[in-house]
């Protein structure tokens, strides 16, 4: 799927970004009177937001284009490693970040949340032949993988990486720049699980050979849309419009275009 929506080109980026206010964060009507919204993302995180071709799609990115155009400005969905994405928003080199994240009270302490957006689960993935692969239960999950010497794959800075070294600190946490290559070092053995959300471990599972993600759920949580401080009428307009798109079936819509055939 291809958007005119989303701007990509270099040079664009940099005039669009330069506009950012260096000391301070752009109010709502800051942002329409100049046309553009800036929204970092991390297009490493399938069906959320990804690339087609030289283009960002995916929920996240649907959902972002879709506020900005219901302001009447442009989404300009800049790329970058997702802790980067989130750092963009405190020193405002963006308005807002969206990039499946979780609402935590270390981020809230840098940054301030929209309401949800989503529901999600983080699952761990095995390699199918393990003896890993039979496990039924969240606290079965828990105790196999929760043992010295077991290296458990995960995606740099997010819950999943969390989840490993707050909950299994037996193990070995081995980050990645994104959950594809932590997937794909499952595959080759490099790692014996990852801790991941339960979408993409949906899409890694179906393109990655000898993986399986385990049904239970390990930990549930909320996506939201990440803005700076005190910024209240970007705020607002954000959850209003959160609001409205959940109400109106346009979420659902969305969902259903990334997630239809992936169960």
């Amino acid at each position: 799927m291809k958007s005119n929506k989303v701007a990509f080109a270099a040079f664009v980026m940099v005039g669009v970004l330069a506009s950012c206010s260096s000391t301070g964060y752009r109010s709502l009507d800051n942002i329409k009177s100049s046309g553009t919204l800036n929204i970092s993302t991390n297009a490493e995180f399938a069906p959320f937001e990804y690339y087609d071709g030289s283009t960002i799609v995916g929920v996240d990115a649907d959902v972002i284009s879709a506020f900005a155009a219901s302001i009447g400005v442009n989404a300009n969905i800049v790329n970058y490693d997702f802790d980067a994405a989130l750092t963009a928003v405190p020193s405002y080199k963006v308005d807002c970040a969206i990039a499946g994240i979780t609402k935590t009270a270390e981020r809230e302490r840098t940054m301030a949340f929209s309401n949800p957006y989503f529901k999600a689960n983080q699952v761990a993935v095995v390699k199918s032949g393990s003896s890993y692969a039979s496990l039924g239960d969240a606290s079965s999950i828990n105790a196999a993988l929760n043992v010295s010497g077991t290296k458990i794959g995960c995606q740099r800075g997010t819950t999943g990486d969390g989840y490993i070294s707050g909950t299994l600190t037996n193990a070995t946490d081995v980050q990645y720049d994104n959950g594809a290559l932590a997937c794909k070092a499952l595959s080759n053995g490099q790692v014996d699980a990852v801790i991941i959300d339960l979408e993409p471990a949906k899409l890694y599972c179906k393109n990655i050979s000898g993986i399986a993600y385990l049904s239970s759920v390990l930990t549930e949580e909320e996506y939201a849309i990440a803005l700076a401080k005190n910024n209240t009428t970007l705020l607002a307009s954000i959850n209003a419009f959160i609001a409205t798109i959940s109400a109106d079936g346009t979420l659902d819509t969305i969902l259903a275009k990334y997630f239809g055939s992936n169960d």
